[in-house]
Parts: structure tokens; C-alpha cells; sequence
């Protein structure tokens, strides 16, 4: 995060010296456009929207300026908060609520963007008919083509189907499955990290303690050289300093303060690095500042890189960062092709037996390895799965443990949840004679208790409603077509008939704002409250047009299962063990900002109280 607050400035005169050419330029090629274009796009129906200068003028202003902030508003309800995102307002939902419309269009340089909300569009386009059809947009950032040119992220076509088939099986239930203990004591590796860190302030808070109890047994001591008025005097204000001190122990107590969204991608990125190619990165036990060995750091560069407006131009210009961007890609470049090696060598069932404490078993490298999988190939996937797979985990966990934090009585009924589903389990095996009276509770087989726990997935769902990790999904048009919208589709057209149909040209960029459906006040009910008993009476989750936080279609999130699997253990175990509380006084405003995903722009600081 503190990348990019160093970095904005430079940009900013980056930009604007560039901007000053590239004005003129876009003006003279603007108007040739226009010219050769107008009479072909008049036979296009496009929805409405704002010029391009205003457009990208207001994403820019609010990417730099970030003026955008969260806050909470008590509805009539008075346990439900709602949400409001000046940062949306003021990009992402705006021209969709200035316009009265679910879509609007921009043109750039010719070439029509469409933003929609309409879930017929999203729907039709998402398609797995439409796979073809409508393609992911090109990196115009170039770094994703550098990260990840041969993988699934980025194929299309054959070689995506190539790379789809040869991902599946590794995120297959089974395997799913049978990554749980991993992650279960990856998750434990992090709660003994807080709970150290806890007994270490309490041992200071003691050394504290004694050295004030010492302090004021010296000045009694002295005072009692003084008359007995003073003397008595001087004890009972050491005695309300004592108690003092106490309370103020007290209240730090079993406490400690973190950074919850560092954390989580340590956490995560932990897990990903375990799970795909038996690597631990070590994430947890680094420091925040040791961006050079915290290799969840280095990958927190590259996506800041990803979404620079300034990158637009790297095709053309070399850029400030560049030498640090590929310094940090080929060191991961190298970690993977080291992995690589060491799982050749130890290929054989042999050596495996040989070499168990060298070996560790993942669920991707192997997978790819034995299909015979070729480098590149294996590197990009590699790389996507790293990106996509802790990235996205962090953020989604982020913005739970937040809502959690704010909304104490979901956090109370989800920690009461819990318990229960506990004590049920244990009356369960002692009834069916699965386990003795004197067993302790750690006996139990824990990969069966993350398959499905009701009020968890609620509060999941609730939050990629909310917080859905891709805001935005991108498609082009390979062809020209028709698209059947909503009546609220704000179209050019003075047809009636043809209000609700918009016709594009091939090459369309259509931009798909998830965001926008999961906050549309027309298909959720107070859209902006964080409620995640709206759940209980919802069904086929999986299957529904409004709700789509891992995209939908042919192409939808091939490691979603995973990732619910991974948040019901997170959340679980940290919920379990510890009461969270948002810290106010050291937390910035918590703003949200879009990069690859939707991420919090600031350190998300919680108080976590170790539970009894």
C-alpha cells in the first residue's frame, strides 16, 4: 500500500507531461475517427453515456485523489448498517445512476465501451455458447502478459480449452477435499503467531507493572521520612495510580492489534504457495517492511502495476518501475522452476519415500507435471493461481473480518453458530460411539466439519455480494451482434420497439459491472446492508443471474470451491478464537479501490481479544 502512495506523485507529472502530447494527438486522430466512422455506427443502436474526456477525466481525478471514503448509516432496523462507497458513487455506479440506466456507453478513439449492470447482457454474454463469441479483453497494462502469457488466464479459444482441461482436475471436490489440512494448519501457524505475539505484550505489560509497583514503593518509602499526613496522601494516590495501571492492563489484556488485511494475504499466499507447488513462502512469519524476502509483497507490486493509468503507455515508454517489476517476476519466475526441478527429481515412488523431508505433496505442479505439461505452460497457470488464488482469498477475507468487526451481533450469532455446530458434532460421535467421554475435543476429524456450515456461507455469499472480488469482467466482441437488454437500457434509439435491443459493431468492449448487480436496488432488497440471514430462504446460489462473484458461464472461476472451502476454515478458526473489534482511532477511513480485484485501499486495523 505504500507503494503506491510513494509512486502517485511521480505518476501524476508522468502523466500530465505525456497527457499534453497525447491530448493533441488523441484530437487529431479523434476527428478522423469520427469522420470515417459516423455514418458506419449510425447503424448501431448504443445506449447513452458521457464523453470519453469526462469519463476517464473522473476516473482519473478519483484513482489520484481517492477522495472516497466508507461509512456506516443505522437503518430503521437498528442492527443493520448500510454501507455507503463514495468510491463507487463516484466511479462505478455513477453513470448508471446519473443516467437512469443499466447501460451507457463511451467511446474510445472509434471504438464503443459498453458499462452495463443489465443481467440479460451479462447473462447472454457470460454464456458458454458465447465463449467464443465474446473474448477477454488484451493486457493493456502488460503486465498480466508478462506474469501469466501461457495459462488459462489468458488463452482463448483451443489453447483455452487446452489449459481449462488441465486445471480442473486439480480443483476436482476430491481434491478439494484433500487440501483441508493444509490449510487447517497453515490457519493454526498464524493464530500461535498471534497468540505469541499476545503472551509478549502481556509480559511487558508485567515488567511494566513491576517496575511502577517498584517506583512507587521507593516513594512510599520516601515518604514515609515525610509527616504521616503526607505519607497517607502519597499511598492513596499510588494506590489509584496501581489501580490505574491494572485497568489499563487489563484492557490490553489477551488483545493485540493488526493489520487484518496483511495478515490474510500472508495467509493465503502461504497456502497457495503450499497447495501449488509444495513451496512454503514463509509469509507469515516476515516483516510488513521486508518487501525484498515477503514474496506476498512483491505480488502486491505487481498488481498496484497492473492498474497505473501510466502503464497504458509501457508498449511505448520505459517506465520508472519497470526494473523492479521484472526483478520481482523473475525471482518468482525462478522459485517455480526451482520447484519444477525438485519435483523431477523426486518424481519416482522412490524417491518420494526416500526423500520425505524434501517432498511435499501439492495439488497443481504434480497434476500438470504428470500430463506432461510443458514449462511455460506450467509457469503461467503457475503464476495464475498464485495471483488469483491468494489475491482474491485476501481481499474477500478482509472485507469479512471488517463487517464482522462493525456489525457485532452478526459476529456474536456467527460465534454462537459455531459453538453449537460444535457441541452437535461432539453429542453426534458420543451417541454413535465415534468418541469417549475422555477424548479431548482436538480428536476429531476436522476436514469433515469445513463440507458446509450454514451460517458461515451466509456471511461468505453476504460479502461477495457486497465485495464481489472481480468488480468489473470484460469482454470483447469478436463479431457484430444484438443485445437483448432491459427496458432501462437508455437507448439512442427513438424506436420504442427497439428500446430494449442494443446493436454493437465487432470489437466492442463490453464491461460487465458485477459491482453494479450485486448494489442494483431493483434485484436485492436494501442493497447496500450487509444482512447475511437474506440467505436462508435463497436458493441454487450457484445458479443465479444476480449474482455472479465468480463470473458465470464456460468461463467461471475454475478455483471457486476452493475458495469457499479456504474462508469457512479461516473464519471459523479466527472466530472461534478470538472477538474482533474495528480500531478506530488507528485506521484510516476504510476506502476501496479497484485494481485486478477490489481491495482495500488503506490497513485495515482490527482489535483481536483472545476468547476464553
Amino acid at each position: 500500500m505504500d507503494t503506491i502512495k510513494s509512486d502517485n506523485e511521480f505518476d501524476v507529472f508522468y502523466f500530465l507531461t505525456c497527457s499534453i502530447f497525447g491530448f493533441i494527438l488523441w484530437i487529431i486522430v479523434e476527428k478522423l475517427l469520427n469522420y470515417n466512422n459516423r455514418n458506419k455506427n449510425n447503424k448501431y443502436n448504443l445506449p447513452k453515456g458521457p464523453s470519453f474526456i469526462k469519463w476517464f477525466s473522473n476516473y482519473l481525478f478519483n484513482f489520484y485523489d481517492l477522495k472516497s471514503s466508507t461509512t456506516t448509516t443505522t437503518t430503521n432496523d437498528s442492527n443493520n448498517k448500510e454501507l455507503i462507497e463514495d468510491t463507487s458513487e463516484n466511479t462505478v455506479l455513477k453513470w448508471f445512476n446519473e443516467l437512469n440506466s443499466d447501460s451507457y456507453s463511451v467511446s474510445f478513439f472509434g471504438r464503443p465501451m459498453i458499462f452495463t449492470r443489465d443481467t440479460m447482457i451479462s447473462k447472454y454474454v457470460l454464456s458458454s455458447n458465447n465463449i467464443d463469441s465474446y473474448t477477454k479483453p488484451p493486457d493493456s497494462s502488460g503486465v498480466l502478459i508478462r506474469l501469466a502469457q501461457n495459462s488459462i488466464l489468458m488463452s482463448e479459444g483451443d489453447q483455452w480449452r487446452y489449459h481449462r482441461s488441465i486445471i480442473n482436475q486439480p480443483f476436482s471436490s476430491k481434491n478439494v477435499k484433500l487440501m483441508i489440512p493444509t490449510i487447517i494448519n497453515t490457519v493454526n501457524k498464524l493464530i500461535n503467531h498471534f497468540n505469541n505475539n499476545n503472551n509478549n505484550n502481556n509480559n511487558n505489560n508485567n515488567n511494566n507493572n513491576n517496575n511502577n509497583n517498584n517506583n512507587n514503593n521507593n516513594n512510599n518509602n520516601n515518604n514515609n521520612n515525610n509527616n504521616n499526613n503526607n505519607n497517607n496522601n502519597n499511598n492513596n494516590n499510588n494506590n489509584n495510580n496501581n489501580n490505574n495501571n491494572n485497568n489499563n492492563n487489563n484492557n490490553n489484556n489477551n488483545s493485540i492489534r493488526i493489520d487484518i488485511h496483511s495478515y490474510c494475504t500472508k495467509l493465503t499466499f502461504d497456502i497457495i504457495g503450499k497447495l501449488s507447488i509444495g513451496y512454503d513462502f514463509q509469509s507469515i512469519d516476515s516483516s510488513d517492511n521486508d518487501e525484498n524476502n515477503d514474496i506476498s509483497k512483491q505480488f502486491d507490486f505487481i498488481l498496484n502495476e497492473m492498474i497505473r493509468p501510466i502503464r497504458r503507455f509501457s508498449s511505448y515508454l520505459p517506465l520508472y518501475n519497470d526494473m523492479k517489476l521484472f526483478k520481482f517476476l523473475n525471482k518468482l519466475e525462478s522459485i517455480i522452476k526451482g520447484a519444477i526441478n525438485s519435483r523431477l527429481l523426486t518424481s519416482d515412488s522412490n524417491n518420494k519415500k526416500n526423500n520425505n523431508n524434501i517432498y511435499q505433496k501439492n495439488y497443481l505442479l504434480d497434476s500438470l507435471l504428470d500430463d506432461n505439461v510443458k514449462e511455460k505452460d506450467i509457469i503461467g497457470n503457475i503464476n495464475t493461481f498464485l495471483l488469483a488464488g491468494h489475491e482474491t482469498s485476501a481481499n474477500l477475507l478482509t472485507f469479512i473480518f471488517y463487517l464482522l468487526s462493525t456489525h457485532k451481533n452478526i459476529q456474536n450469532d456467527l460465534y454462537n453458530h459455531l459453538i453449537d455446530n460444535q457441541k452437535k458434532k461432539m453429542n453426534n460421535k458420543l451417541f454413535n460411539g465415534e468418541l469417549n467421554i475422555e477424548e479431548e475435543e482436538e480428536e476429531e476429524n476436522e476436514e469433515e466439519d469445513y463440507q458446509s456450515i450454514e451460517f458461515v456461507d451466509w456471511v461468505i455469499y453476504e460479502t461477495l455480494r457486497l465485495f464481489p472480488p472481480a468488480p468489473m469482467i470484460g469482454r470483447t466482441s469478436i463479431n457484430d451482434d444484438i443485445l437483448n437488454s432491459s427496458n432501462n437500457s437508455n437507448s439512442n434509439s427513438d424506436d420504442n420497439k427497439n428500446n430494449n435491443k442494443i446493436s454493437i459493431p465487432s470489437e466492442t468492449l463490453i464491461l460487465i459491472s458485477v459491482y453494479g448487480i450485486h448494489r442494483d436496488p431493483k434485484l436485492w432488497k436494501d442493497p447496500n446492508s450487509f444482512n447475511p440471514y437474506r440467505w436462508k430462504d435463497i436458493e441454487n446460489v450457484n445458479n443465479r443471474s444476480d449474482f455472479i462473484p465468480f463470473s458465470s458461464g464456460g468461463r467461471v472461476c475454475v478455483g471457486q470451491k476452493f475458495s469457499i472451502v479456504e474462508a469457512r476454515i479461516i473464519i471459523s478458526k479466527l472466530i472461534l478464537n478470538f472477538e474482533l473489534s474495528f480500531d478506530n482511532l488507528r485506521s484510516q477511513p476504510f476506502k476501496i479501490y479497484q485494481r485486478a480485484t477490489l481491495t482495500p485501499k488503506y490497513p485495515v486495523f482490527l482489535n483481536l481479544k483472545k476468547r476464553d
